[in-house]
């Protein structure tokens, strides 16, 4: 039984990083495709990865610059390092409208 499932035009993913983070790290603006999608202080007392959420975003098919730029340091830093670890998208299979019962997508046994 075909179900009929809405085609995603254009993906949209929730998106997140981590980035290193210790007592000589600095203070960083990320920007996606030119937008600020957040400031992450990077100061930590111990050298650690940290994880940090982007956002849900919309992209279409080609490049899209990630860029962090060095925005400062706090009080306390030591320094303005950064360290970049990983950048995790997830992409739903599917997209339903908001008041769509997800109940209605449900497979249901056909009839005999």
């Amino acid at each position: 039984m075909a179900r009929n499932t809405p085609a995603l035009k254009h993906p949209s993913a929730t998106s997140s990083g981590s980035v290193t983070s210790g007592s000589d790290y600095g203070i960083y603006r990320v920007k996606l495709d030119g937008r600020d999608v957040g400031t992450f202080d990077l100061l930590n007392p111990n050298v650690q990865p940290t994880p940090h959420k982007l956002g849900m975003h919309s992209l279409a098919a080609g490049p899209h610059p990630l860029r962090f730029e060095c925005a400062g340091k706090a009080e306390k830093s030591k320094g303005y390092f950064f360290g970049f670890d990983v950048l995790t998208a997830r992409v739903p299979v599917y997209a339903r409208p908001a008041n769509k019962d997800l109940r209605e997508l449900q497979a249901r046994p056909e009839p005999k």
